[in-house]
């Protein structure tokens, strides 16, 4: 994959989730790319009584001058409730989820809200295995919080950056190692 040497990645805190007795930050990330602005996770658009015991305290898109027009292309790095909780806000948007993801979460028991998944309108690109979004940007599978978790590289001039959200299990999340992983980070060429 070629380096693209415009592209840039915003974090926006959306909200803090209680698990295991530490709060957990629920990032999006905005990625500024010369052909187009691609938003990672939606994030959570109200309180619910499935996401209660989480006591989430929401920190809205709309109150942090976000600009919902500008974006034109959605990725969810997995499909449960605090990482697609805002997408029927991008209805008609292409939503770019890996496939096992997506049956999962129609499927699957206590595994999401679904009718946040399949909110009216939401159009989701199912993909299998590795893709080139744009030039630059791939999504590429990292199952284990879910099955079909997602990754986001992005290969600038300098190194590349990876959009990870969430890679762990909550049982074994602790606040530094929760904000490692909720932030993106430069791994090198490693991915």
């Amino acid at each position: 994959m070629a380096a693209y040497p415009l592209t840039t990645v915003t974090r926006y805190l959306v909200a803090d989730l209680l698990a295991a007795g530490t709060r957990i930050p629920v990032n999006v990330h905005v990625i500024d790319h010369p052909d187009a602005r691609i938003l990672v996770d939606t994030g959570i658009r109200e309180l619910h009584p499935a996401a209660a015991d989480m006591k989430p305290r929401l920190y809205p898109l709309s109150d942090q001058d976000f600009d919902f027009a500008s974006i034109d292309i959605v990725v969810n790095a997995h499909l449960h409730f605090d990482h697609c909780g805002n997408n029927h806000l991008f209805a008609g948007k292409p939503i770019y989820v890996q496939r096992q993801e997506l049956d999962d979460a129609r499927t699957k028991d206590d595994y999401t809200i679904r009718e946040w998944v399949d909110a009216p309108g939401v159009q989701y690109v199912a993909v299998d295995g590795e893709y080139d979004l744009l030039p630059g940007i791939r999504l590429v599978p990292a199952p284990g919080h879910s099955d079909g978790m997602q990754i986001v590289v992005i290969e600038n001039s300098e190194r590349p950056i990876i959009v990870a959200c969430t890679l762990c299990n909550l049982d074994h999340w602790t606040e530094d190692f929760c904000n490692y992983l909720v932030s993106f980070r430069a791994l090198g060429r490693a991915v």
